[in-house]
Parts: C-alpha cells; structure tokens; sequence
C-alpha cells in the first residue's frame, strides 16, 4: 500500500506554487511525487494522451493512495482519462485535493469530485456550493489555513504602521526577509471561497495580517488573535493607524504561536492524514442502510418474503415523471411513495439501488449513470426514503454492472435456491419471454404465466390482481412487469402471498451465460434497456405457449 501526491511541473502559476508546497509537505510523511508536466489541451490527441497517462501513472499499484491537486491545469480531456485509468486499479483511492478553483468552475467540476474517496476543499464555503450544484461525497476535509515551509523564522518585528503587499512569486527566502522589518501584511480580496497563500507566508515570517471581513479565514484570523478583520480597505487603515504598541506586540506573540506550526507544514499534514483515514471509511451519503446483494437474497432465502424494488424509473415516477414503459398518473405515483416508506420486515422486502456508498463496485458505465443521477435526485432520496434499511434493487442485476463479476454465479445460485422444487407463476409482459432458451427456471418443479403488456401494466393493475389470485394459490410468483409490479408484490404480501418482483433478471442471466462485458441486444426477446422493443424476432416455443395461462 503506497501513497502518492500529484504535483504540476512546467507551470509558473500561483496554482503550480500551491501545488509544489503541498507536495514538499507531503514528502515529510512519505509520500511519493506522482509529477504532471503541463501541457496545452490540444497538445495530444487521444491515444498520445493515453500513453502520456500511462507513464504518469506507471508507479501505481492496486490498494495504493493517491492525492491528486486540482485543478491540474491540464484540462478535463485529461483529467477525466487520468481518472479512468487510476480507477482501474483494485481498491485505489483517489483523493482530490482542491487548491483552488472560481465560483464559475464549481459546477463543470462536480461530476469530477464526486468519483474521488475523499476531498480536501479550501473552505466551508465552496463546500456548501458544491453541494447545492449536487456534491454527493461526504468525506470531505476542509483546510484550516494554508502552510508556508521555510527554516527561517523571524520573531522580532516593529510596528511601523506599513501594510505591505505579497509577491507570492517571490522565493520564500525573499519574502520572509522582506516582511522581517515588522507591520502588516495584507491578505485582501473579495474572494469569499479560496484560501489566499499570504496568510501562511504572512504567519511564517512572523507579522500579523489585515484581512477583508467576508474571506473564509477572517474567522481563524479572529479566533487566533493575529490581526485586523476590516469592512473596507479605509477600515483596515484606520485600524492599522490605531495600532498601539502593546496591541502590536500581543498580536505578533499570537503569531508566534502559530509560526513553527505553519512554517513546519502541519496544518497540511494534518489535513492530508485526516483525509487518508476518512477515504478509507465507509461512506454514507443517507441515513438509510442498504443491504448489498448477497446479504437482501440471504433475508429472501430465510423469511420467504415478497419483494419490492424500487429503481430510478420508480424515483421518477413517484416525482410525477413518466417513463418509456409506463405512464405517470396520480394513483400510482402515491402507491409507490407508500410502498417505498414502508419498514421491511419478514413478510415483505423493500429494495432500492444500492449506489449511496461504494460505488468503485460497478464498471465505469453504472457509476457515471449513477453518479449524474444523483446529483440531481440525491436529496429526494434523502427525503422520500423514511425507512431505516433496504434491500437492494439490485438482486436482479447480479451481472452486468459489476466490476468483479466473480461473485455473479454465486448471486444467481442463491437466486435459484428460491424456486428450487416450487411451482411458480410468472407474471410477465408480453415480450418479456422470462426463462425462455436458457435454463433459469429450470430447476423448478413447474412453471405456469400470465401474460400482460408490456407498456403501462399498472393501467390494468386490477385485472392482472384477479388473475393473480384465481391462478396464483400455493405459488411463488414471480413478477417481471415494470412499476407494476412493485405494488402487486406490495399488495399481494399483504393478503398473503410469496410475490418476488424481479424485474430484468432474465436480460441479466443471459448476459452472464455468454460472459458479455456490455448490454447486448437479445434478438428473441425483451432486453433490459433496450425498452422500445424493436427488432424482435420471436421464435416458436410450444413449451412457453403451454405455460401461459391467460393473456390479459
């Protein structure tokens, strides 16, 4: 297990400065320097970027660490290829450390953050803005200021009454002499989000500091006692000019307390060990609990419970949104939201997508998805989902979406173990063919169906009910029929039937069988996904015709 630190060469930037500070702290607690040449985005095209990266990378591992200082002045093109690549290392964390970036950049960069373990952000304040444009990671660190390394420390200065400017450019030798003679520093700007590098270079050479009042360190500048917090400009001079000796003094010995601390890089150190330990927590963007995959068929398996899962289409729904396969109407909107803020218990499982937490576990394709969803919808999850636990939606899509399809023959062998000897009924849309040319249910002891449609089933929920009913007694039904199907597995619990609502599982299963690594169009039958139903070519199946019972 490494760890690792980006840091931009090739760059005279007040960005490249912050980035070659952190990395020489980091280097005291044993970090490796991953470095980042600058180049203009349009110097490489795709495949000279790609061998780029691969150098860059080449000292990665899996389980290793990584800190990566953004923005790397590189471009998105980079960035999001860069991501790629270290994300495809098992059990690599990626650590964004966000040095600065303008109010204009927080919203193209959200989607970037949210794919990172843990983030170290500037201040409060650009957090909370993140959040509002759909920041879903909670592990986050905020800096408390930024350090400015340097072996010479000046502790006795004069109050001249100066308000000295900062070159940040300058090198630190250079700077720390100049503010030696004593006075103010000026750390001013109207930026409200950004650390300003002057406060650690003004704390490291021993002088305190005049602050604008709405920057995000005027609070520690405050807290700490190490200088002016004005209003306006003709404030801080008029305060400046009230500065009497003693203050001056009380004011440089706050300083002192604080310089060795700066000047020896600990605030970052502390940031950084801080960000390590949390990137390795479990992450919760919810107060709910969703139970993984094995953990939902292990309760099926014990209770013989019913089944109800709730996916994005269902999320839409309930948010008066309608879908390829199913209308929105007042009526079933309501139905799922009551269903959905149910407790699960033994007689009836409710499932939602398990995606708040640990999403490294899904291919590249699943997280973007999901990510973008919830960067919109999060907070309805957030409010809509009551209970204290689910299972997951995502017992029938065992396969597909996995990174570590490994573990997918075991998932569908549990799922197997549910029908094992029983007689079930199939309650399916008419394209959806469920179990037929591969051997899913064949370890059954007999398999009857009926047939609804494809397109808005809730629109004959009632008709499909009765024929539930008249058909279903001593069955384990088994329910592949869109929105619908949640409430009729709802409401069938309730009048004391077995009903699973297993939506795609058999799309998911054939893809298992052919080890396809994408969604491959089936040309038989219903694919999940592929939702307009186009281009299907159905082949005789005197067997699946005699299972059919009714055909509403």
């Amino acid at each position: 297990m490494g760890f690792h630190i980006s840091k931009i060469n090739g760059l005279i930037s007040a960005n490249a400065t912050r980035q070659s500070i952190v990395a020489q702290i980091a280097n005291d607690l044993r970090f490796k320097e991953l470095g980042i040449y600058y180049l203009p985005e349009t110097a490489d095209d795709d495949n000279e970027l790609s061998h780029r990266i691969d150098g860059i990378i080449a000292s990665l591992s899996a389980d290793d660490t990584i800190v990566l200082q953004y923005p790397t002045s590189n471009g998105k093109r980079f960035e999001e290829m860069l991501m790629n690549k270290m994300q495809a290392y098992r059990n690599l964390r990626v650590i964004i450390m966000v040095n600065q970036m303008q109010p204009n950049q927080l919203e193209e960069s959200v989607r970037f953050l949210n794919r990172a373990s843990a983030i170290i952000l500037p201040s409060k304040e650009m957090h909370h803005s993140l959040v509002e444009y759909g920041l879903i990671v909670n592990r986050v660190v905020i800096r408390t200021i930024e350090d400015y390394p340097t072996d010479s420390l000046v502790t006795d200065h004069v109050n001249t009454k100066e308000i000295h400017s900062i070159d940040c450019s300058k090198k630190p030798s250079h700077l720390i002499t100049a503010l030696s003679l004593g006075g103010f520093g000026k750390v001013w700007s109207d930026d409200t989000m950004n650390q300003p590098l002057e406060l650690g270079i003004c704390i490291s050479a021993g002088i305190p500091v005049v602050v604008k009042e709405h920057m995000c360190i005027a609070k520690f500048v405050k807290e700490n006692g190490i200088g002016i917090v004005a209003s306006d400009w003709e404030d801080a001079q008029r305060q400046v000019q009230e500065t009497d000796d003693e203050k001056y003094r009380k004011y440089c010995q706050n300083v002192r307390d604080l310089q060795p601390v700066c000047a020896g890089g600990c605030f970052t150190k502390q940031d950084l060990l801080r960000a390590l330990t949390i990137s390795r927590q479990k992450q919760s963007a919810v107060d709910f609990e969703v139970k993984d995959i094995d953990d939902s068929l292990d309760y099926i398996l014990k209770h013989h419970c019913s089944v109800a899962r709730f996916g994005d289409g269902e999320m839409d729904l309930i948010r008066g949104r309608s879908i390829t396969y199913q209308d929105y109407s007042v009526q079933l909107g309501d139905d799922l939201k009551h269903i959905l803020q149910q407790k699960s218990n033994e007689n009836c499982l409710i499932c939602v997508s398990d995606v708040f937490n640990n999403r490294e576990r899904y291919n590249s394709n699943c997280r973007h998805f999901w990510e973008l969803n919830l960067q919109k919808d999060l907070n309805f999850y957030r409010e809509i989902c009551t209970a204290p636990w689910y299972g997951s939606t995502f017992i029938s899509r065992p396969y597909i979406d996995l990174e570590d399809k490994s573990k997918s023959a075991g998932y569908f062998a549990k799922l197997k173990q549910i029908w094992e000897g029983r007689d079930i009924l199939i309650v399916e849309g008419a394209t959806s063919r469920s179990g037929c040319g591969n051997d899913l249910f064949a370890n059954a002891k007999s398999i009857a169906r009926i047939i609804g449609p494809s397109r808005n089933a809730y629109d004959m929920k009632d008709r499909i009910m009765e024929a539930i009913t008249q058909y279903g007694k001593e069955k384990l039904i088994l329910l592949m029929l869109g929105p619908a199907a949640k409430v009729l597995a709802y409401q069938l619990s309730q009048k004391g039937y077995w009903a699973i609502d297993l939506g795609h599982i058999d799309s998911e299963y054939e893809w298992f069988k052919m080890g396809a690594y994408e969604k491959v169009k089936l040309s038989n039958k219903h694919t999940a996904e592929h939702n307009t139903d186009e281009n299907i070519e159905f082949v005789s199946d005197p067997e699946y015709e005699n299972q059919i019972l009714v055909k509403l």
